[in-house]
Order: structure tokens, then C-alpha cells, then sequence
């Protein structure tokens, strides 16, 4: 049997889970035997391990699990936590605290989160079949990121993440970036993810699988080295899901010095029903289909372009809202509502001076820099 490390999506731990994990019954035979065998399973924990009620300032919703739950993780066999996503700070530092102290009573290795901007960017390393294997976590600059002086996440700086890919591939025989980012519910990557995912594949990374899209995305190969843009939610339940939140794929990756490096495992997952099962018949070929179809997008410019533009388009009415609407606190539906209300938010004819500032560098650090600001004040 070759060797491999599993990669798994988001993880949110709940009563289900520990009810089903206690009796062995959260995955299929199938399934439980390629977890079984596995190097290592590593997984996004999505959601800090703490009891605290005091909720960070952010924007959208917080999620926690118990910290008792810390010891879910190895009874379903994850032994590496990435905790470098957006709800990692949900409850400050004293959730990412409980988090770390959870994962260390349980003996599952964390990366992409510390007390300093230096302790998250550390990389896990580890040995499997005599080579030295390196994991770098990262996630894009949402809330939460770690600074020289104060704990949190390690998130997207083009050159430190540079310096840093660098240093750990002198020390590693293969090394995978874990990265938290993208388009939630969207299936494709925006057209900066990409060409960064590019880019440190042109550094020397051997494998980056994405997550925090909550769907199956696509996944290309560049230069022998697979990029996955998103493998959906590996588990966590929903009560009101999209049509998509249930299924996903882990990734095998094949740590020996054959030419295929990986597979990949289709799933699908319901903890409330049955757990986590593979796929098989119809679905499974559906999925195929569809993965296929979006890989093809993906390496055609023209078609990925079209649809990248497409779906920006059916989110103008939406993202012009957050940016310039002081009403926010209405639904969206309601505002659409509202006569003229386009015209009188967002003027077009003021659209060159709001895109110079978000897309000229330095006016976009002065904007980002005053928001900053208003952000500390308020909280």
C-alpha cells in the first residue's frame, strides 16, 4: 500500500459528532479504513474549542464548540488541526487559547495560529515514510490576524509568505500549503487566488488544498503539483444548507516518489442522518461530471474569465450595499425594493474615484489604513 496523508475540509464539532464518534459510527467502513490507514488526517478546525461567551468585534456570524470536544479529534482520527480561517477568532484570545490548550491535551498538532504573527507562520513538521513533510497554513486577511505583539492567525502577505515557503522547503522533503480562501458557495477561484496559487507553486510547493468555499471546487495541475481550489465541508451540519454544503471530497496525497500524487474520495456528509459516506452510483457519477466540467472551466481563460465576470455581476446590487449603504442593518431584499435606491447609494458616474481607491496600491492602504482606525474605535 502507498503512503498518504488525508485532507480533509472544514470540521465543526457537536453533540452529533461526539454522540456518533464515541460509538465509531460518524464514518462508513469504507471510509474509516482510509482514515485508518492514513500517515496523518489533517483537517480545518472551522470552529475554536472554548467555553467563553464573549464574542469578538467582527462582521458576520461567531461560531464555537465545546472545548471538552478536543477529544473528538482523535477519536476520528484527525491528528492535525489547521486553524488559520476566518472564525478561529471568533471569541478573541481567549478562544484561540482554549483552542491550542484542547488540541495539546489531546495530541493533535496544530499550525497557522499562535501567540505572535511569528508562532502561527511556524510550519508543522513531521516525518512519514522517511521523508520530512512540511505543513504551511494561511488564510486570507479577514478578521483575526496575529500581529508581533498580540496572538491570531497567519494570514496572506505575499512576502513573508514567500520568505517563509522558501525556508521551509530547504528543511522538507514535500511541502503542502493549507490555505483558507476564496468565494463562499462559489466553485471556481477569483482570479487573484489563482495566480497566487501559481505563484508558490513556482516556489517549490508540491501541493495546495484550499478550503472555506463550502462547496466542491475545481483543481488543477501545474507543474506536477496539484492545486484544489476547495474540497467543501468535510464535516458540519447545517440547518438550513445549500443544496451543495453536504458533499465534498478528501484528498489522498501520496508522499512516496511515484508519479501520481494523488486521489481523490468523494463524499457525502449529514451528521444529524448518517455521518460521512462515500459516494457511489448516480451521485458519484454526477459528481464527477460536475468536478470535471468545473476543471475544464478553470484552464479555459475565456470561459473562466466569462464566468468569473458573470457571477461578479449578479453580486453588484449586494456588495455595493455593505460598501456605501449606512442602512445595512435592512435586508437586502427590502432595499431592492426601495425606488431609486441604486441611483441615490451608488451613483455610477462616482464609480472611477470609489475603483482608483480600492485598486491604485497606495490610495488602497490609506483606505484600508482608516478603516483600521474606525474598526479599533468601535471596538
Amino acid at each position: 500500500m502507498r503512503p498518504y496523508i488525508l485532507f480533509g475540509g472544514d470540521v465543526v464539532l457537536t453533540d452529533s459528532i461526539n454522540q456518533r464518534s464515541k460509538r465509531r459510527e460518524l464514518f462508513c467502513e469504507e471510509l474509516q479504513k482510509d482514515i485508518d490507514n492514513a500517515e496523518e488526517l489533517v483537517i480545518n478546525l472551522e470552529a475554536p474549542l472554548t467555553d467563553t461567551s464573549t464574542q469578538a468585534f467582527k462582521s458576520g456570524p461567531s461560531l464555537k464548540s465545546r472545548m471538552s470536544y478536543g477529544k473528538i479529534l482523535p477519536n476520528i482520527g484527525v491528528s492535525i488541526a489547521c486553524l488559520a480561517n476566518n472564525h478561529m477568532m471568533d471569541y478573541s484570545e481567549e478562544g484561540l487559547n482554549d483552542t491550542l490548550t484542547s488540541c495539546n491535551a489531546n495530541n493533535i498538532s496544530t499550525v497557522g495560529a499562535g501567540s505572535s504573527r511569528r508562532e502561527a507562520r511556524e510550519p508543522l513538521s513531521f516525518k512519514a515514510n522517511s521523508k520530512v513533510i512540511s505543513v504551511v497554513n494561511i488564510a486570507e486577511n479577514e478578521f483575526g490576524s496575529a500581529g508581533d505583539n498580540h496572538s491570531g492567525i497567519y494570514t496572506i502577505d505575499i512576502f513573508d509568505n514567500i520568505s517563509l515557503i522558501r525556508e521551509a522547503k530547504q528543511k522538507s522533503d514535500v511541502l503542502v500549503v493549507v490555505l483558507h480562501a476564496g468565494v463562499e458557495h462559489l466553485p471556481i477561484p477569483p482570479p487573484l487566488l489563482k495566480k497566487y496559487c501559481r505563484f508558490l507553486i513556482g516556489e517549490g510547493v508540491d501541493a495546495i488544498i484550499c478550503h472555506h468555499t463550502h462547496i466542491k471546487s475545481a483543481y488543477e495541475i501545474i507543474d506536477g503539483a496539484p492545486i484544489f481550489y476547495g474540497i467543501g465541508n468535510f464535516i458540519f451540519d447545517s440547518d438550513n444548507p445549500a443544496s451543495h454544503w453536504h458533499e465534498g471530497y478528501l484528498v489522498k496525497f501520496f508522499i512516496d516518489d511515484f508519479e501520481n500524487k494523488f486521489e481523490i474520495i468523494p463524499y457525502e456528509q449529514n451528521i444529524s442522518f448518517f455521518g460521512v459516506r462515500k459516494l457511489k452510483g448516480i451521485k458519484l457519477t454526477s459528481f464527477k461530471d460536475d468536478l470535471k466540467k468545473l476543471n475544464e472551466l478553470l484552464v479555459n481563460d475565456d470561459l473562466y474569465r466569462k464566468e468569473w465576470e458573470r457571477y461578479c455581476s449578479t453580486k453588484t446590487f449586494d456588495y455595493m450595499i455593505l460598501l456605501y449603504c449606512p442602512f445595512v442593518q435592512w435586508p437586502v431584499r427590502l432595499l431592492k425594493k426601495v425606488p431609486m435606491i441604486e441611483k441615490v447609494v451608488f451613483p455610477y458616474f462616482r464609480s472611477p474615484v470609489r475603483l482608483n481607491l480600492l485598486r491604485c496600491e497606495s490610495h488602497y492602504e490609506v483606505v484600508k489604513e482608516i478603516h483600521n482606525q474606525l474598526f479599533r474605535r468601535e471596538k
